[in-house]
């Protein structure tokens, strides 16, 4: 299975909420494979980074640069290989990110609650939407998560709006359970999850999962008829 961590809003966390998953996955013994597509190579950058901390620790996977401007390329090579593919797209829009997720099967899409992060996550959901209207034969789903959410801030009139946007998310996606911005999850690490970041990523986690499986489940039905 291929999944994306996208937005065409950068600043929302599509970096560490990519390796938190990642993590989970593999901390359950489940095959994963990351590509950090982002010119500013977050990912491979951290990986240096912890290993050089903690030089013992054997990584549960690896995390493999490539070249953003190739891999729309590529991405079609990973389709159908056993496992979970993540990849770490940029912040953008463009005929190579389309072209990346028209080969993804499913789509996490983190945003904060901040005007411009929703509106900019308004706008990539439509351009999901184009995607598939576009390509009916494509098997593209989507989640969206709220990240990093700080329930202590906010005026009155920012919750209600906030509440009314959450609202219109649910009557046409998928919403996943937030993500509470805590100290832990500005100290992650691409080599192990913590417990306490455990702690704060398994609700939405286990909602993600059990997403993938009833996706499997109807690709399943689907070829027995």
């Amino acid at each position: 299975m291929i999944i994306t961590f996208s937005n065409m809003k950068g600043g929302v966390g599509k970096s560490t909420l990519c390796v938190s998953f990642s993590n989970y996955l593999a901390s359950q013994g489940l095959p994963v494979r990351v590509y950090d597509v982002d010119r500013q190579t977050t990912l491979v950058l951290a990986r240096k980074a912890d290993l050089e901390q903690e030089p013992e620790r054997i990584p549960l996977f690896e995390i493999t640069e490539v070249k953003f401007e190739k891999f729309w390329l590529e991405v079609k090579k990973l389709v159908g290989q056993p496992g979970f593919t993540l990849i770490d797209m940029p912040g953008m829009y463009s005929k190579e990110v389309i072209e990346i997720l028209k080969h993804t099967d499913l789509v996490i899409i983190p945003f904060q609650y901040e005007n411009y992060s929703m509106t900019a996550t308004g706008q990539f959901g439509s351009l999901l939407d184009t995607i598939i209207a576009r390509n009916p034969g494509i098997s593209l789903d989507s989640i969206y998560v709220p990240n990093r959410v700080n329930c202590t801030i906010g005026r009155k009139k920012d919750k209600e709006e906030w509440q009314l946007w959450e609202a219109a998310i649910k009557k046409v996606a998928t919403l996943a359970p937030m993500i509470p911005d805590r100290v832990c999850m500005q100290r992650r690490s691409t080599l192990y999850l913590n417990p306490v970041e455990r702690e704060c990523v398994t609700p939405c986690f286990e909602f993600i999962m059990d997403r993938i499986a009833k996706m499997k489940d109807k690709v399943n039905q689907e070829d027995k008829v």
